[in-house]
Parts: C-alpha cells; structure tokens; sequence
C-alpha cells in the first residue's frame, strides 16, 4: 500500500499555488472582460464577489486539509471533504455559467477540478487509513 498521507500533502501543497495562480487570473480576466465586452449591471459584481468567496472557502479548505493530515484528525479531513463541494461548484461556475467563457477559463477551471478530484480521493483514502489504524 501506497503513503497517501505524503502524496495528499504534496497534491495540497500544488493546489495552494495553483488556486493563487487561477485566482488572480480570473480576477484579471473578470476585469478585462468587462471592459472589452458588454457586461449586464449586476454580472460583473456577481462574478467577482463568488471569486472572493471561493477564495476564502477555498484557503479554508486547504488549512483543513493540511491540519487534518499531519495531525491525523479524522474531523479536520472529513470538513476538508465536505468544503470540496462549495468550491467544486465555484469552478464549475467559471467553468459553465458565468457571462463569457473562454478558452484560458475552461483550462484553468480543468486543471482546478483535476486537483480536486485527486484531493478528494487521497483524503478518503487517508480518512480510511486512519479509521484502519484506530481498529
């Protein structure tokens, strides 16, 4: 059997700059697309203060999910899990919904969503690991 307690941290560790990276990315592309193109009132707004959002959920997460791993609390992992959800729906709305997608969006928005899955598996399998080491 694998460590996946080592290969969680590293994913972890990979997502925290990445998100940074695709944060201010979206943000600089929010604000371009909204000079170059027609915006309706409210969109701009919308999109921007869900990037603020996400942003927090998201440090949230990632805080969970390390504290979670090297003090192996079950707890902090299964929050970690349940944070998933929010910004997993952050993205797939950069990715799906918001007023203009474009290329460089959908691109950032996969490699975003690769890094969840892959936290989202290692922390079940650490989750696992720890409830086998309780029994």
């Amino acid at each position: 059997m694998f460590d996946c307690t080592f290969l969680f941290v590293v994913v972890l560790y990979l997502n925290s700059f990445y998100f940074g990276i695709f944060a201010v990315l979206e943000f600089a592309m929010c604000v371009t697309k909204s000079i170059a193109l027609p915006y309706p009132a409210g969109n701009i707004v919308s999109e921007l203060l869900l990037l603020l959002f996400l942003s927090g959920v998201e440090g949230a997460r990632i805080l969970l999910g390390l504290k979670g791993n090297l003090l192996q609390k079950t707890l902090f992992l299964v929050l970690f899990v349940i944070f998933t959800a929010p910004s997993t729906l952050g993205v797939v709305y950069y990715l799906v919904w918001q007023t203009y997608v474009l290329k460089i969006d959908m691109l950032l928005c996969a490699i975003q969503l690769t890094f969840y899955g892959l936290e989202f598996l290692l922390s079940l399998f650490c989750i696992a690991s720890l409830f086998r080491s309780i029994t």
